[in-house]
């Protein structure tokens, strides 16, 4: 009678911990799927020689969209369609995010826009005039004007300090940074040519 009863409780236990294995392998499998070996071998590269304080998820983290208002003050919803995006989001009254621009401008003009692209946006109340003239003084023409007023874009992905920086690799966050660096560093620019090929 109490042979049943016991070979139940084994049965269930034993699919219980395999169902967890399961999980756990499969997740596994889709991260180095989703990034790949390479990939995280290169980031850990990235964080040792170049930006020490990198933030590297235990897997990539789906990025559906961006919604933000552009210039001509439109609420659109970006589509990541580059295999690798830094966006940036920063404040004109952001000293450090001050520092850090002119980096961000001279790497996007290094790299090819068809695969690469920087994608600033200004988090909280900043005007466009405000944007514009702090991108006039730091002679920055070619990045981009968007603003996110309310906050909504950057709750909805954790940005709780300015500046941060998001790098997304296929629609997916790969890694972050707080706080300002010197975005146009030889390592950096060669991680994400080392993406763009792939």
């Amino acid at each position: 009678m109490f042979y049943p009863v016991f070979k139940l409780i084994f049965v269930k236990f034993f699919f219980k911990e395999f169902i967890s294995l399961t999980f756990i392998i499969s997740i596994f499998f889709i991260y180095n799927f989703a990034l790949g070996s390479t990939k995280i071998n290169e980031l850990t590269v990235l964080k040792e020689n170049a930006i020490k304080n990198l933030i590297i998820p235990k897997s990539p983290i789906k990025i559906d969209g961006l919604k933000i208002i552009d210039e001509d003050n439109k609420e659109v919803n970006l589509i990541l369609n580059k295999k690798v995006l830094f966006v940036n989001f920063w404040a004109t009254w952001c000293s450090p995010c001050r520092e850090e621009m002119p980096s961000f401008s001279n790497l996007q003009k290094l790299l090819d826009e068809k695969d690469f692209q920087v994608i600033t946006i200004a988090s909280g109340r900043n005007s466009l005039k405000k944007i514009k003239n702090f991108f006039n003084e730091l002679q920055i023409k070619n990045l981009s004007l968007y603003r996110d007023p309310k906050g909504e874009t950057s709750i909805s992905n954790k940005i709780f300090a300015l500046p941060t920086t998001i790098i997304i690799y296929k629609e997916h966050e790969i890694a972050r940074l707080v706080g300002p660096t010197e975005w146009d560093q030889e390592y950096i620019i060669n991680f994400i040519n080392d993406l763009t090929k792939n």
